[in-house]
């Protein structure tokens, strides 16, 4: 669809694309043509979900730091940047430890009840669900864009590693070198 609309020359000053614009492989196909379009992840590489953070918004802060997980993630897959289908299977066991230390059982029935009543913040960002429904509630995904050739955070402010370009460069100004900046 990015393509297109370059291809076509359709200018709009956002453009958000699901899944595919936080992929690395996003930008390496499109080049400058990437240049502005946002797209929400379920976490990114630089998210700032800290203790500090859960501390002003009132919750337990758990596990390690975003730091701490990322260096460990980066040992383990040889220097790779880890995604947020990597951040999503490492938080699991975290949460799951929290509800059994909560539940001081690994009963099924013990640890549903302990998850009930959890709500923290990971590396991952807020975790609480619905006690009726099970579906999670407080985890918010983050929303990137492409800026300088690089994935720039922009929302929430939290996670937040950079502003939001707006309006992103027309098609014409990407050709002629023109970068997203905020």
């Amino acid at each position: 669809m990015a393509r297109q609309l370059a291809d076509l020359d359709i200018n709009v000053k956002a453009f958000s694309l699901m899944v595919a614009a936080t992929l690395p492989a996003f930008y390496e196909a499109l080049g400058p043509k990437a240049e502005g379009v946002a797209g929400p992840a379920q976490w990114e590489f630089g998210a700032k979900f800290s203790p500090e953070e859960a501390k002003k918004a009132g919750i337990e802060w758990y596990g390690p730091t975003n730091e701490w997980w990322v260096k460990e993630t980066k040992e383990f897959s040889g220097g790779e940047d880890p995604d947020y289908h990597a951040a999503g299977g490492g938080v699991v066991p975290l949460v799951y430890a929290r509800a059994v230390e909560m539940a001081n059982s690994v009963d099924s029935d013990k640890v549903r009840a302990a998850f009930n009543k959890l709500h923290l913040m990971t590396f991952f960002g807020d975790f609480k669900i619905d006690p009726e429904t099970g579906t999670q509630t407080a985890h918010s995904m983050v929303s990137v864009q492409w800026q300088n050739g690089k994935k720039v955070i922009v929302w929430p402010q939290s996670a937040a590693t950079g502003k939001l370009c707006y309006p992103m460069p027309t098609f014409a100004e990407r050709a002629k070198g023109k970068k997203a900046l905020p």
